[in-house]
């Protein structure tokens, strides 16, 4: 499986090409499905970055804050899936790179809420 890096406002997402991979049902990501998953994987990681620097300051759990902004931002995957879906690409590819997405973007949010950690101060 080849693998294509691209960088999204530092945020690194890696999207196979699916070149014979019959479990994701298709051959190859069409240009216009990675357009729709570079949009939305800026979104996602917009989102997240914005909510949780809100909410960051009114609690000390770094962790709860990532859940919480997990929860809210779930609907911007959402959305891309139903883009991609609307763009042809098959179910199982769908998932597969939306997890990509997400999981990307969710290692590189907790380092950076714990870095933020230390300089917000906690409102009682």
């Amino acid at each position: 499986m080849n693998r294509i890096l691209l960088v999204l406002t530092g945020v690194a997402v890696s999207f196979s090409v699916l070149a014979g991979d019959t479990s994701a049902g298709t051959d190859a990501i069409p240009d216009a499905s990675i357009t729709v998953m570079l949009t939305g994987a800026k979104r996602y990681d917009d989102c997240l970055q914005i909510w949780s620097t809100e909410y960051l300051s009114a609690t000390e759990d770094v962790r709860a804050v990532a859940d919480a902004a997990m929860k809210h931002c779930d609907g911007t995957l959402q959305e891309m899936d139903r883009e991609l879906a609307e763009a042809g690409l098959p179910e199982a590819a769908r998932a597969e790179q939306i997890a990509r997405i997400r999981d990307s973007v969710v290692r590189k949010l907790m380092p950076a809420l714990v870095a933020r950690r230390v300089d917000a101060p906690v409102r009682k």
